[in-house]
């Protein structure tokens, strides 16, 4: 499903694919959270995770800075 909005007040490029429209107050930012993920294999493509490591995750969304 795709849809168009006309945000007043909102420059062009302002808002991009994957963000959340919500009304103000109605959802909280997490910082923490569990995941189940899946790492790939050598043959896949994958980089080295050593043990006690900590992910870097690329695309993940930032809050809006105030």
């Amino acid at each position: 499903m795709n849809v168009g909005l006309l945000l007043h007040g909102a420059e062009a490029g302002e808002a991009g694919r994957g963000q959340v429209l919500a009304a103000p107050g109605s959802i909280a930012v997490r910082t923490v959270f569990a995941a189940d993920i899946a790492l790939l294999s050598e043959e896949e493509g994958a980089a080295e995770v050593r043990t006690g490591g900590s992910l870097t995750f690329t695309d993940a969304p930032r809050a809006p800075e105030r």
